[in-house]
């Protein structure tokens, strides 16, 4: 696994003898190590999503996190990264934010028609659905926020806001 990159492929073509490696490109070939808890990684985004969670409680905005699959891997009971949207739920829970894992939403599905071919990227028939299922949580917290009404939806209180 890892990370591709079109434009250092675009730039090698038109000047062929630049490295093979994009020297940009530092990213770990799994990703479950980054979530780890030894890791500087893991320390840094659970205090960067603290900080986004404090930062919009004090202007009394709704934090919602969308946590995506990794369209690149199959599906199945083989699926790698089971791990990391627990523990992306686990840092919702602590600072009391609401949390979409929209894996569940593609159990059981082939990933390949998900993905951008040849990446691990969701393409657009994904973030279709993807927006099919933020939409109506989006449009119901940004209704209450307009109306001034308090939120005791799942999306406002920090529980799952999305199961299949």
């Amino acid at each position: 696994m890892g990370v591709r990159s079109g434009l250092w492929a675009a730039l090698r073509k038109r000047f062929p003898w630049l490295p093979g490696r994009d020297p940009l490109l530092r990213h770990e070939t799994d990703f479950r190590l980054g979530f780890a808890p030894e890791s500087r990684k893991w320390r840094t985004s659970r205090a960067a999503l603290m900080g986004i969670a404090a930062d919009c409680r004090a202007i009394s905005a709704e934090l919602i996190v969308a946590s995506l699959p990794g369209f690149g891997q199959p599906f199945d009971h083989t699926y790698p990264y089971r791990q990391i949207h627990e523990r992306v739920r686990s840092w919702c829970r602590e600072c009391s934010v609401a949390v979409v894992d929209l894996l569940p939403r593609f159990a059981g599905c082939d990933h390949r028609p998900f993905q951008v071919p040849g990446e691990s990227h969701p393409n657009a028939e994904a973030y279709g659905i993807i927006a099919g299922v933020l939409h109506p949580l989006l449009a119901r917290s940004l209704h209450e926020a307009r109306d001034g009404k308090a939120n005791g939806s799942p999306v406002g209180s920090g529980r799952q806001a999305y199961s299949r």
